[in-house]
C-alpha cells in the first residue's frame, strides 16, 4: 500500500470514529430531549413540597410550579399567594439556606425592588401565571445569575415568585 492510500485510509477511519463519538456524545448530552414538569393548575402544599425542595409555607394558596431541563439549560419557577409576612419569612429562609450551602458564592438578601424584573421566557414552558414584572411594590432577593435563585415578593398582594436558572 502506498503512503497516500494509508494516509487516506487513516483519515477516513478518523472521520468515522469522530462521527461515532459525536453521535454518542450528542445522544448522552441531550438525554433524549428536554424534560418538562409543569402544573396545569393550582397544586396543593404537599404536591409543591414534593416537587420543589425548598417547599412552600403552609399558608400558600394558588401554587404553581414549572421546571425545564435540557442538557445544561435549567429553569425552575414557583409562584404562590400567602400573607406577605409568610412570603418574606420563606424567602429569607431560602436565601439563608442557599448562602449556607454556597459560602463561596452567596447571594444578597431581600431588598426593595427598584426595577422591573426580567423573566426568562425562552423555554417551552407556559408561564402566563408567572408575572413578577407586574409588581408595583415589592422586594427582591438573590440574583439572576447562573445557578442562583432570585425571589420577588409582591408585598401589596402577597405573591411570592421564585426563579432558578442556569
Amino acid at each position: 500500500m502506498t503512503q497516500t492510500r494509508e494516509a487516506a485510509l487513516f483519515g477516513l477511519v478518523c472521520v468515522v470514529l469522530f462521527g461515532l463519538a459525536w453521535a454518542v456524545f450528542s445522544r448522552l448530552a441531550s438525554n433524549g430531549g428536554p424534560t418538562i414538569v409543569q402544573s396545569t393548575g393550582a397544586i396543593t402544599v404537599a404536591q409543591a413540597n414534593a416537587q420543589f425542595p425548598p417547599g412552600v409555607p403552609n399558608s400558600a394558596k394558588n401554587i404553581r410550579y414549572a421546571a425545564y431541563n435540557e442538557w445544561m439549560a435549567v429553569l425552575e419557577v414557583v409562584r404562590f399567594e400567602a400573607p406577605a409576612d409568610d412570603c418574606i419569612a420563606h424567602a429569607e429562609r431560602i436565601i439563608a439556606d442557599f448562602n449556607a450551602q454556597n459560602p463561596d458564592r452567596t447571594i444578597p438578601g431581600l431588598r426593595p425592588m427598584n426595577a422591573v424584573p426580567e423573566v426568562d421566557r425562552s423555554t417551552p414552558l407556559s408561564l402566563d401565571w408567572f408575572s413578577p414584572e407586574s409588581i408595583k411594590h415589592g422586594l427582591v432577593g438573590g440574583e439572576s445569575n447562573s445557578h442562583t435563585p432570585v425571589i420577588w415578593i409582591d408585598t401589596d398582594k402577597g405573591v411570592f415568585y421564585y426563579q432558578y436558572s442556569d
